[in-house]
């Protein structure tokens, strides 16, 4: 491992920040700072904060967290921040969201997106989004 790290990560804040997203950064600052795969864990229960440790005790009792290997820890805690969704209540959410009044159109790609990314559409990704945005446009002329 080196002796000074490239970047920084703070504590997991739940109400700022989505646990996928904080895992990325972990992964990458993993990565670029050479962490080999025996610290990983170490490094993990260093960087995610007190309050976030103390639930990973929690959630792996009666094992020991520093029994667990990163990837199980990892998945511990997407599936306790990310419980898995119901297809039909997210493709539900998809179908029926339309353009607000002060909405741009980039803006309203951006959020179909967002809302796709649960609904498990596979190869029919591309279609639903258009479908989608053609009737969710406000502006009926376009």
């Amino acid at each position: 491992m080196t002796t000074f790290m490239i970047g920084s990560l703070g504590p997991f804040d739940e109400t700022k920040e989505d646990i996928n997203g904080y895992l990325l950064g972990l992964k990458h600052y993993l990565k670029v700072n050479g962490v080999e795969s025996t610290y990983r864990v170490s490094v993990l229960l260093a960087t995610i904060g007190p309050k976030l440790v103390s639930l990973l005790q929690d959630l792996c009792s009666p094992v020991k967290v520093d029994e667990k290997s990163y990837q199980e820890l990892t998945d511990i805690l997407v599936n306790h921040f990310k419980p898995a969704r119901l297809i039909i209540d997210e493709r539900f959410k998809f179908n029926t969201k339309v353009q607000q009044q002060e909405e741009l159109i980039s803006e309203f790609v951006v959020a179909l997106k967002h809302l796709a990314k649960t609904c498990n559409f596979g190869t029919f990704l591309k279609d639903a989004l258009r479908d989608r945005l053609v009737c969710g446009i406000k502006d009926s002329h376009i």
